[in-house]
């Protein structure tokens, strides 16, 4: 993977090509629970974070709904505020700027699946 996306001929454009469910290569590692794929998927220049499937889902509602809370942490510090869709994702947007840390997040009295989100958001806010 990192050979074809050094390839001068990589563009962003065939990086965020979608199949006929309209998916990208980095919504399909996601969607799998390639870790190591997505991880250097998300390092190059050009992907889009902001992308949706047919269905309407972002990155982050395939992770969450195939269940690969992994992913949530090599996504979170790529997503923007402007991406973000759900109300529970812009509450652990928010949570996430008042704590420091994972275990502050584990003592909220909040659904499990928020605080996979508050985690995956810690750290990224800085300058909004």
């Amino acid at each position: 993977l990192r050979l074809f996306c050094s390839d001068h001929r990589c563009t962003p454009a065939m990086l965020n090509m979608k199949d006929k469910w309209g998916m990208t290569a980095l919504m399909i590692a996601v969607e799998r629970g390639y870790l190591e794929t997505a991880r250097e998927l998300v390092t190059m220049k050009g992907i889009d974070f902001g992308t949706v499937n047919r269905q309407g889902k972002t990155l982050i509602e395939v992770a969450r709904r195939q269940e690969h809370a992994e992913m949530l942490p090599v996504l979170g510090k790529h997503y923007f505020v402007s991406q973000l869709r759900t109300l529970e994702e812009i509450a652990a947007f928010n949570i996430a700027k008042h704590i420091t840390c994972e275990s502050d997040a584990e003592k909220l009295e909040i659904p499990p699946v928020t605080i996979s989100l508050v985690t995956m958001f810690l750290g990224t806010h800085s300058g909004d």
